[in-house]
Order: C-alpha cells, then sequence, then structure tokens
C-alpha cells in the first residue's frame, strides 16, 4: 500500500519504497551503514527452453526469456525494486511499471565474500 501526504494542500507526495523481489535477503555493507533487507516476494521470467546438441556428455540446452511474474499489484511510481540481473536485463523498460526503480545487488568484485566465495553483503547496487 502507498503512503500519502498532504503537504500544504498544494500537492500529494507518496512515500518510497524498497522492495527485495529476490527469493533471499540481501545484506548491504557499505561501511558506514549496515542494513538486511528481507524478501518481499519473487519476481521471475517466464522461461522456454530447447534441446541443443550435448557437449562432451553435458545436457545442453537454449533459453528464451518472456513475461514477468510476481510482480506485486500494489506499486507506486518512486517504488525502487531488487531484482536478480536475469530479471532487470529481459524486463523491457516499456513494460515495467511507470515511475519504479530497478536495482541489482553488485555481486562483482565490492561485494564481501566468506572463505567459500560465498557472497555475504554487497557494498552497492547497479541501476538499470
Amino acid at each position: 500500500m502507498c503512503t500519502q501526504y498532504t503537504i500544504k494542500f498544494l500537492f500529494v507526495a507518496t512515500a518510497m519504497r524498497i522492495l527485495n523481489l529476490t527469493p533471499h535477503s540481501i545484506s548491504y555493507d557499505d561501511g558506514q551503514r549496515c542494513k538486511k533487507i528481507s524478501s518481499s516476494g519473487v519476481v521471475r521470467l517466464d522461461q522456454a527452453t530447447k534441446p541443443s546438441k550435448p557437449i562432451d556428455g553435458f545436457e545442453v540446452v537454449t533459453s528464451e526469456y518472456g513475461g514477468v511474474s510476481g510482480v506485486p499489484e500494489d506499486l507506486c511510481s518512486g517504488d525502487v525494486l531488487i531484482v536478480s540481473s536475469v530479471v532487470a536485463n529481459h524486463w523491457p523498460e516499456a513494460d515495467r511499471p511507470k515511475g519504479i526503480t530497478l536495482l541489482v545487488p553488485d555481486t562483482g568484485n565490492s561485494c564481501k565474500r566468506d572463505k567459500n566465495g560465498k557472497v555475504t553483503s554487497v557494498s552497492r547496487f547497479i541501476l538499470k
């Protein structure tokens, strides 16, 4: 639900929400601010695969991505959605709800990883 505030009766401002639409929580730590962003749902792409020629005994397919599912119905202009890079890269801007911003966790060399290489936190997001 969008929270609206009337300011001096001149205009209505909508409070920005940040929604993590990946299947797991995201730990943000930039050295100044630490925050855990819990999942608010999951946005996924429809995917169709076709078998391809095996490579050295490994099964291989090609993929085509289609529509997006799991998008909350109550989005408001100004909302920020954190999604996977696959979703962000295959969700055309023209098909996105008006006024939203997409962010992707930056899991490149700026993130923190444990001794096994698993991402433990990100220090920034990529604007899509």
